[in-house]
């Protein structure tokens, strides 16, 4: 993917709107930029949503360690619901790709 400098710009403020809304409110970022990429950029609904979850990493840890040196982390809460989303996140990446490439396009609504 080739980027001129007005893309790279909108992909960066793309990218900051996205961590800061995951960061405050706790929804992940990929509600923003995976249709940003898919719709914008015109890039494939699996690329995306790989870009995504790669770049959510960085962002809860974050935000995450930020909460937890505050002190109001649940950590028995986190942990547990940690495990169950890493399961689940694990199943979910393992379907077929035909599978997954018709539920991004239709969660995105985006065409195939």
């Amino acid at each position: 993917m080739s980027l001129d400098a007005l893309q790279l710009g909108l992909l960066l403020l793309t990218g900051l709107g996205a961590g800061a809304l995951g960061a405050l409110v706790g929804i992940g970022g990929g509600v923003i930029v995976v249709p940003v990429l898919v719709l914008g950029f015109g890039t494939d609904v699996q690329v995306a949503v790989a870009a995504s979850l790669v770049a959510v990493i960085a962002t809860s840890s974050a935000a995450g360690s930020v909460y937890a040196r505050e002190g109001i982390v649940n950590m028995r809460l986190a942990m547990t619901l940690e495990v169950a989303t890493t399961a689940g996140a694990l199943a979910g990446a393992s379907r077929p790709r035909s599978s997954r490439r018709w539920r991004c396009c239709w969660s995105f609504r985006s065409s195939w």
